[in-house]
């Protein structure tokens, strides 16, 4: 009698820890599918955050990039008189010479 309890209780607690098991593997699986989730989304802002930095994404809302000898200008005190430039703009580009730079 006391090895069927002494059975019976290792086979409740053989039970009892593969129902712990599995519970456990089913808030893995939702835990793991909900960060995969969020780092996608990140992922997809991410990579619009980028797609609207882009020079061409730039151009397309009204500005203009500024060359001179394949180098991009972001200062007006770069500009020397006489420099050969290049203005970039949406649709064309634009090649101009400086003939004053109003210092």
């Amino acid at each position: 009698r006391l090895q069927e309890t002494i059975g019976s209780e290792m086979l409740y607690q053989f039970k009892s820890k593969r129902e712990d098991l599995t519970r456990f593997q089913d808030v893995l699986k939702q835990g793991s599918a909900q960060v995969l989730k969020e780092r996608h989304l990140k992922l997809d802002h991410l990579d619009q955050m980028i797609q609207m930095s882009s020079p061409a994404a730039v151009l397309k809302r009204g500005f203009a990039i500024v060359r001179q000898k394949d180098m991009v200008l972001e200062k007006k005190k770069d500009v020397k008189e006489g420099s050969g430039l290049e203005i970039e703009f949406q649709d064309d580009k634009l090649k101009v010479v400086i003939d004053s730079s109003n210092e």
